[in-house]
């Protein structure tokens, strides 16, 4: 998820500055590791994204995917998106 594209929706829904504030917040000066076998990766900045786990993801993650036209049938979870297509049985090879 890019926040830019998250902050600017919830502005375009005409949220209140109170939340619009805090999704900015919320991702500001994140930064990542990975520990593999007791060794620790530099720290990098989070560009895109939510961590995983967090309370925000869902809520964001709604407000990313709620305008999506249903060009193909799809079913969206919490923070994925299933695509799927279905097919008649004489079209089975």
């Amino acid at each position: 998820m890019m926040p830019d594209k998250a902050v600017s929706k919830l502005i375009n829904f005409n949220e209140r500055q109170s939340l619009v504030s805090v999704v900015k917040s919320f991702f500001m000066g994140r930064e990542k590791q990975v520990k593999y076998r007791g060794m620790l990766s530099q720290s990098r900045r989070n560009l895109i994204g939510v961590t995983q786990g967090t309370i925000m993801g869902p809520l964001l993650w709604n407000v990313f995917v709620d305008n999506l036209k249903p060009c193909v049938p799809h079913i969206k979870y919490a923070d994925d998106k299933t695509l799927y297509c279905s097919i008649n049985q004489q079209d089975v090879i």
